[in-house]
């Protein structure tokens, strides 16, 4: 089978590309949504803990399954960074400072994270409280991946331990002149260990095939759409009741999910 054949049998599969002509994704979210989409319309697949090798997702029912690995388009993505006052609890408490743009944070210190002293390595502390050489701030990116049967994208909150990965991989595009809205991607996970010894999941990035240039306009068209219907709810750190949920499906994952520190180290490749 020739690459141009493989890449038309894979680029048929998505329901985005299927759509007919003049039906656009704003017409099924007036119709469905009444116009306008939110985060917690969104599910959301999971990393797992602890150097699992399988993603935490919803089947067509609704109910949580394993998967070894996610095949889709990424339509959008976003960095983030959030800082906690106290050590890593799990308990969805909101961060003291958090940012939605990676470039200016809310909250305190609040500020350009270029400048604060909390973005600096060697500021983080492990679970027992003490120093290490990660950053007290944590630096992650929010990924929306279209799916092949969906119309609506999966949320992936890409871990510090796994930046270095998908920025390897985005360079590897730019390299060979490819967009990341013009490239079906395989996300898989690996098992690292830190320098102490601990195991936790990378995300793996992988190039599965090259949209046609057809399909890459749609999916550009689709990608501007998405982002001007995405309303985020504005966040404020410890505002009245904390931080509303990503993916209501998965009510233990928030906007600013934090990560423990003492997985996270300047030796750890982030």
């Amino acid at each position: 089978m020739s690459k141009e054949t493989a890449v038309a049998k894979v680029d048929q599969e998505f329901a985005i590309l299927r759509m007919d002509e003049g039906v656009t994704i704003e017409d099924i979210m007036a119709e469905n949504l009444g116009g306008g989409i939110t985060l917690s319309d969104l599910d959301v697949a999971k990393v797992p803990a602890g150097g699992g090798l399988a993603w935490k997702v919803l089947d067509e029912d609704g109910k949580p399954t394993a998967v070894p690995e996610l095949v889709g388009i990424i339509v959008a993505q976003q960095t983030l960074r959030s800082y906690y006052k106290e050590n890593y609890t799990g308990t969805g408490t909101p961060p003291e400072c958090a940012s939605e743009d990676g470039v200016k944070g809310v909250g305190n210190p609040g500020g350009f994270c270029r400048d604060c002293p909390k973005n600096a390595w060697g500021t983080g502390t492990d679970q027992a409280g003490k120093p290490t050489k990660g950053k007290a701030c944590k630096e992650r990116v929010r990924l929306y991946l279209l799916t092949k049967d969906s119309v609506l994208p999966t949320v992936i909150n890409v871990p510090p331990t796994s930046l270095r990965a998908f920025r390897m991989f985005c360079a590897r595009l730019t390299k060979s002149m490819r967009s990341i809205t013009g490239v079906v991607v395989r996300l898989g996970l690996t098992e690292s260990k830190n320098a102490a010894g601990i195991a936790f999941s990378q995300i793996t990035f992988d190039r599965v095939a090259d949209l046609t240039t057809e399909d890459r306009g749609k999916v550009r068209a689709y990608s501007k759409a998405l982002q001007s219907l995405l309303s985020t709810a504005a966040y404020t750190p410890h505002s009245g009741n904390g931080v509303v949920n990503v993916g209501g499906t998965m009510d233990d994952e928030s906007p600013f999910p934090e990560f423990p520190d003492d997985v996270l180290t300047e030796d750890d490749g982030i």
